[in-house]
């Protein structure tokens, strides 16, 4: 039971590290980024080829700026759309389908994993480790980010009121920008983290974002306790089902805890009122 415990508070800080990332680009950016699950599943797929060639202090880094490349580009495109809020989930739907495509037709439906440090460090494994610390400096970096820096103060202020900062002076493209470029970064670690625990195909990326939808909305938008809790009620919830029922009753855990919130308590389980920053 240890192990399940272990496993599930860093499986859980993943999930909060994914959901950071999708909540900030939708407080920020207003652009609710259905892609954000095949976002999330790229970069493994791209670490996993050049891993092939070149040594994984080298591969991951490159792995990581190519996906805050493709991250920027697909924000230019949904930034186009983002006034028609139906047309900007429409289109970030299709790009997700379309990455999607691509990974199937390039790797076909097979699964993936990373290998990234085999063995174990004092009877824990190495991934588990690095999965937490990625995740715990991540969000300590974003922490500090939002409370302490520039670029996050005017984050806070173009997510509290877009056309005040505009008019304080802030240049509310470029800090939009930067949110999705930080979240993509998320959704990069997130994903390295994630994928030597738990297999990847091409599909996966939709079961991430109902994850990351569940966790948003069952801690409230805006609300970084509501996303640890709703984070670590959903990772022992699915290593619980795993455990005593089977591993395919954790599959439909998120959608489950989902609709359940939605139905009963739509303000999710902080409500709105905690700011990030």
């Amino acid at each position: 039971m240890l192990e399940v415990f272990l496993f599930s508070v860093i499986v859980g800080l993943v999930y909060m590290l994914m959901a950071i990332g999708f909540n900030l680009v939708l407080g920020v950016s207003r652009i609710v980024n259905l892609a954000y699950g095949a976002q999330i599943i790229l970069t493994s797929y791209i670490a996993s080829t050049l891993l092939n060639f070149i040594p994984a202090v080298v591969a991951l880094p490159i792995s990581v700026l190519l996906s805050l490349v493709i991250g920027a580009i697909l924000w230019l495109v949904l930034w186009i759309f983002r006034k028609d809020l139906i047309l900007s989930i429409v289109v970030s739907i299709a790009v997700a389908l379309l990455i999607e495509g691509v990974l199937l037709k390039i790797y076909g439906a097979r699964l993936i994993s990373l290998v990234i440090a085999p063995g174990d460090i004092m009877g824990i494994s190495a991934q588990w480790i690095i999965a937490a610390i990625s995740s715990i400096a991540s969000l300590l970096a974003f922490y500090l980010m939002m409370s302490r820096t520039m670029i996050g103060k005017r984050m806070a202020a173009v997510a509290e009121n877009e056309d005040l900062a505009r008019y304080m002076g802030i240049n509310v493209r470029v800090t939009s920008m930067l949110s999705f470029i930080i979240a993509s970064l998320f959704a990069s670690i997130a994903s390295i983290a994630i994928t030597p625990l738990y297999a990847i195909y091409p599909h996966v990326g939709w079961y991430y974002l109902t994850i990351v939808l569940a966790v948003v909305i069952v801690g409230g938008l805006g609300s970084a306790m509501g996303a640890l809790a709703s984070s670590m009620i959903l990772s022992f919830t699915q290593s619980l089902a795993a455990y005593y029922i089977g591993s395919p009753a954790k599959d439909l855990i998120p959608l489950t805890i989902l609709i359940s919130v939605l139905l009963l308590r739509p303000e999710g389980i902080f409500g709105r009122g905690v700011r990030w920053a």
